[in-house]
């Protein structure tokens, strides 16, 4: 444990002497610290940087690792003090959270609240925040929502990703306007890619031609098994670019028009269930949002 808090101090400050003040060590104790996960992890997690240091590509996957664990633990420790959460609460999201999120981290939540009885279904809808028979709505918005309690969630910005499979093939994809060869897939909006081309500065593609889909899931689907290339953003593909399913291109990327937001029933917003999951929601889709490690991507002026 001394060892993990040394070396996640160490990753967020890379300076060895700003750690070994928070934690109130010598440098040395620290130096010593991360040699010593260094030997037991059978990796190397820094590197020289000039005069400073860095994270190697392995330091960077395993210091997220070494903050989420931690932070499970500081959270386990805080819920024995609190009285445990119980009783029924439903959640709607759109379907494409539904798939490419909530369900891939849900059963962390029910182990960390297994009293809590929880029901998740889905509604393509945005508008629809009324039923009065669902606690809580996640859905991607402009945030103006009539007489609903709403508090952000993920503000996300689109960049194109495509399947590694696609980019070896496409040697030729050095710049935004080598794009033209390739189909472009669009989710909902057309617009979305004419305004990421202008930022690139893309003159060649046409903006509006290719695939379209109603739902992100069956547009990142459809890009991860090499049928085009899709705007992306790290809530919704975020498990794929860590798992290399998907890959970034370029380093050009737009903010996205709305956000994503949890939705309440002003009456329900402070039950206990509701409030649990918020706070389990909001610090677990900033904790997987953050970049992935690895992915190849091309610079936009390149």
């Amino acid at each position: 444990m001394s060892a993990l808090r040394a070396f996640e101090a160490v990753s967020r400050h890379l300076n060895m002497a700003r750690a070994a003040q928070e934690l109130n060590l010598t440098r040395s104790a620290i130096s010593h610290q991360v040699r010593f996960l260094e030997a037991a992890v059978g990796a190397a997690l820094l590197r020289k940087d000039g005069r400073g240091i860095a994270l190697t590509a392995e330091g960077t996957a395993y210091a997220q690792r070494v903050r989420e664990a931690l932070a499970a633990l500081g959270d386990a420790g805080q819920k024995l003090k609190e009285p445990s959460v119980a009783g029924r609460l439903r959640v709607s999201c759109q379907p494409s959270v539904a798939t490419r999120w909530l369900s891939l981290h849900i059963g962390e939540f029910h182990r960390a609240y297994p009293e809590i009885d929880l029901e998740v279904s889905t509604a393509s809808d945005v508008g629809d925040v009324y039923r009065s028979e669902i606690d809580l709505f996640i859905r991607y918005g402009n945030g103006s929502w009539r007489d609903r309690w709403v508090r952000p969630l993920a503000q996300v910005e689109f960049f194109p990703v495509c399947s590694p499979q696609l980019l070896n093939l496409a040697g030729r994809l050095q710049r935004p306007d080598d794009l033209a060869g390739y189909p472009l897939i669009h989710v909902a909006d057309r617009a979305d890619w004419g305004r990421w081309l202008a930022a690139a500065g893309a003159e060649r593609v046409a903006a509006h031609i290719g695939l379209w889909f109603s739902d992100a899931h069956l547009g990142l689907n459809a890009a991860a098994v090499g049928h085009g290339i899709v705007l992306g953003d790290r809530f919704l593909a975020g498990e794929d670019l860590r798992s290399g399913r998907l890959v970034r291109l370029f380093d050009v990327a737009i903010p996205a028009p709305d956000a994503y937001y949890a939705i309440a029933d002003p009456a329900k917003a402070g039950r206990p269930t509701v409030r649990t999951f918020l706070e389990w929601i909001q610090q677990r889709v900033q904790a997987s949002m953050r970049p992935a490690p690895g992915p190849r991507r091309r610079r936009a002026s390149a």
